[in-house]
C-alpha cells in the first residue's frame, strides 16, 4: 500500500517536472575538510568570545548553573550559536568549554 503510495506520487511528480535524485555534490578532500574544519571552528570561537563579556556580567562569580544560564540567556534574546531562540544547558556547556584556558 504504501510502495503504491510513493510510486504513483514519484511518477506524479516526474510527470510534473521534478528532478529526482541526481548529483549531490562530491566529498571533499582532505585538505577542503580540514579547511572547513578550521572556518567552523573559528566562526565558533569567535561567536563564544562575543558571549563571553555577556556571561561575566550574568554570573560573575561562576557560581550559576548552566540550567540558569541557559534561562538567562534566553530571556536576554540572545542567539544561539545554531541562530535558534532557546539556549539549552548543552550549548552553555560547549560555549563555557570554548572560553575556557585549557581547550
Amino acid at each position: 500500500m504504501i510502495s503504491d503510495r510513493t510510486r504513483k506520487a514519484l511518477t506524479a511528480a516526474k510527470a510534473r517536472g521534478v528532478k529526482l535524485g541526481g548529483f549531490r555534490g562530491r566529498a571533499g578532500t582532505a585538505v577542503e575538510t580540514a579547511k572547513a574544519r578550521a572556518a567552523r571552528s573559528a566562526k565558533a570561537a569567535g561567536h563564544a568570545g562575543s558571549l563571553a563579556p555577556i556571561l561575566s556580567r550574568l554570573d560573575p562569580e561562576g557560581r550559576l548553573s548552566l540550567r540558569a544560564l541557559a534561562a538567562a540567556l534566553t530571556a536576554e534574546r540572545l542567539p544561539t550559536p545554531a541562530g535558534g531562540a532557546l539556549w539549552t544547558a548543552a550549548q552553555v556547556a560547549r560555549v563555557k568549554a570554548r572560553l575556557s584556558p585549557t581547550s
